[in-house]
């Protein structure tokens, strides 16, 4: 384990800061550094950040550097690409997930990511900056909902000097994420050994300023009234959580629904508040206008019919009047389980029956008629059919006695 101590840093008009750091080298080095992590009684924040190459690319990428924080100690480095760091053989993992350890990371998306895909790495316990200033532009103004915050996240540098002050070392900062942006450094800046003074101190300076921020926006949450914290803390925790790479497609299923939720009441406060919406907002208002857990089956509901139905329903009415029916004088037939009188007197008092009649009286003329109540059609929906097969059957038998 090697120490290089007071790296100091470019001597600017915004700050005069110096940095330590140590370099771990050796699995076992790590190995020991983690133990000592996860060992620890105590809740433990620690600082958090990576260096590679094709960060978006999370198979064909490479890790370059992993950066720790611990409280009142150097930050240290881990050279996972010079050194051949096997962190699957440590207690790495262990930490990252670890309920007790808080990890404070600025925008977790392509680390949780890369970690997972290089060391089946699950973060669990996060604290993102980057989510929690979202948080606070979402609640100072309703109308900046998450969704249109997603294209607006802010830098690290923006969000220490909101809270602590002069981001240290800025000029050594701009000027490597120029080289980072340049065609002839990058992708491979980061996989070039040995590691430079510039990108030691960019690479310790980044991950030295999380716990600053955690500490001050500890206390801007302590000065909110406990009903505002709560629907503030709430918010933050799901964007932290979405932020975070899982492959529980349960989990996964329950915070992608919980963001639909929550992404349709922001939309609904927009569309009350006459604001207009994007494309996509309209799209969620119309999705989840009628949410599924509050839909009920009403049996009176008329079903829509598609045109094969329909043309079905008209097919099977014609063969219903082509069927023969038998002679009137032979006596009554039974035409879809309905008697066919030729007397027409009785037919009206048969009708007039039906129309009196109700399911829940125990009318015996109703009975008679076998009605096929379901479930499904309502009484009155049955009673208009059963009323059509009577006049069908009316026509069946004024047309065999007219031959």
């Amino acid at each position: 384990m090697r120490k290089r101590n007071d790296i100091e840093s470019e001597q600017g008009e915004e700050t005069n800061h110096s940095l330590k750091y140590t370099l771990i080298s050796t699995t076992e080095e790590a190995m020991e550094l983690f133990q000592r992590i996860e060992k620890s009684k105590q809740s433990v924040a620690i600082g958090f950040d990576m260096e590679a190459d094709n960060i978006g690319d999370f198979k064909n990428g490479n890790i370059s550097i992993i950066q720790i924080k611990l409280m009142d100690e150097p930050a240290y480095i881990i050279d996972i690409h010079g050194s051949q760091i096997d962190l699957k053989c440590t207690k790495f993992n262990e930490v990252m997930k670890s309920t007790n350890i808080e990890t404070i990371i600025q925008d977790p998306r392509n680390d949780s990511k890369m970690l997972h895909e290089k060391y089946r790495t699950e973060l669990k316990n996060v604290f993102d900056p980057q989510s929690f200033q979202m948080t606070v532009e979402n609640k100072s103004d309703p109308t900046l909902t998450t969704r249109r915050l997603q294209g607006k996240r802010k830098s690290l540098d923006f969000i220490y000097e909101k809270y602590v002050g002069p981001f240290p070392n800025k000029h050594l900062k701009e000027d490597m994420k120029k080289q980072m942006k340049s065609k002839d450094q990058s992708p491979k800046l980061w996989m070039k050994r040995p590691l430079t003074r510039e990108m030691a101190l960019y690479a310790a300076t980044d991950v030295e300023t999380l716990l600053p921020i955690r500490s001050e926006m500890e206390k801007y949450l302590s000065q909110m009234e406990e009903t505002k914290r709560n629907g503030f803390e709430k918010t933050f925790k799901e964007l932290c959580i979405e932020s975070i790479y899982t492959t529980d497609h349960v989990a996964k299923r329950k915070i992608m629904m919980r963001k639909k939720e929550r992404e349709y009441e922001e939309a609904s406060f927009l569309q009350k508040s006459g604001i207009s919406l994007s494309k996509a907002e309209g799209e969620i208002i119309q999705s989840l206008r009628t949410p599924r857990s509050s839909y009920k089956f009403s049996p009176t509901r008329r079903r829509k019919q598609s045109p094969y139905r329909l043309r079905a329903a008209k097919e099977k009415q014609k063969k219903t009047i082509d069927r023969k029916c038998p002679d009137v004088k032979t006596g009554p037939c039974q035409a879809d389980g309905i008697s066919c009188k030729n007397n027409s007197e009785d037919q009206m008092n048969d009708v007039s029956a039906i129309e009196s009649a109700t399911p829940n009286q125990e009318n015996q003329e109703f009975r008679s008629l076998q009605l096929p109540v379901s479930s499904r059609h309502s009484p009155s929906r049955v009673i208009r059919r059963n009323l059509n097969k009577l006049s069908l059957a009316d026509e069946i038998s004024q047309n065999k006695s007219s031959k």
